[in-house]
């Protein structure tokens, strides 16, 4: 059963039932404190996200739990209570923009092969997906966390980009099956996000256009990587 980042068992409840604006009742902290997803009817962006849940546990509880620390640090800095009516002061820090956007538009890129995930650091698209084609099928996976591509994605577009959380794995890593690959690497990933000191910036979160992912998109030529629009 997943669990919120306080270790309190999630449970989706509609998002209908109307909330106090207080800090308690702040999205993050009312998951890590009572395990409730607020979801909207006939949303399929909370959907998606719940499913998110259901696929990646560790990590999502992970980034509740991280989500809920930088606030209690700015609730402490303010001086105010839990109890008390919530009013946003001024912009969400680095690390919270860094974990949205991993949230909302992630993608966990696992290999053994640290020089292929250079080539996605430094945006050599045509050079890692093209000239280096058999070796992403064989030596890459990628795992979508961010609901809001899953959302981008039944209206699916040459210009969708996600933001890559690059892990390193071990070769025994690619005889697993997809089903404990994905554990595995929800385990590797959650740890990633609670380390103190990283995702401090989104700028540690590479874009990752994902057609060009073989056999994400109809992308078996050559100038399908020149289009300088997609491919910067």
């Amino acid at each position: 059963m997943p669990l919120s980042g306080g270790g309190v068992p999630i449970c989706f409840v509609s998002a209908a039932q109307p909330q106090a604006r207080t800090y308690a009742g702040q999205y993050e902290v009312r998951t890590f404190l009572r395990g409730e997803i607020p979801v909207r009817e006939a949303s399929l962006h909370d959907q998606f996200n719940a499913l998110a849940w259901l696929a990646f546990p560790c990590s999502k509880g992970a980034i509740n739990q991280r989500h809920f620390v930088e606030l209690e640090c700015e609730r402490e800095q303010r001086g105010s209570t839990q109890g008390e009516a919530f009013s946003p002061c001024g912009r969400r820090s680095a690390t919270r923009d860094a974990l949205t956007l991993f949230d909302e538009s992630g993608v966990i890129v696992a290999s053994p092969r640290a020089d292929l995930l250079d080539l996605i650091r430094n945006h050599q698209w045509k050079a890692l997906f093209w000239e280096r084609r058999s070796e992403v099928r064989r030596e890459m996976r990628f795992f979508v966390i961010g609901h809001a591509l899953h959302e981008k994605a039944l209206h699916a577009y040459k210009g969708m980009t996600a933001r890559a959380l690059l892990l390193v794995v071990p070769p025994s890593f690619l005889e697993l099956s997809p089903a404990a690959q994905r554990e595995t690497i929800d385990r590797q990933a959650a740890g990633q996000v609670k380390m103190p000191g990283l995702l401090e910036s989104t700028r540690e979160l590479p874009p990752l256009p994902l057609a060009g992912i073989p056999g994400w998109s109809d992308n078996d030529d050559p100038a399908f990587y020149d289009d300088a629009a997609v491919f910067r």
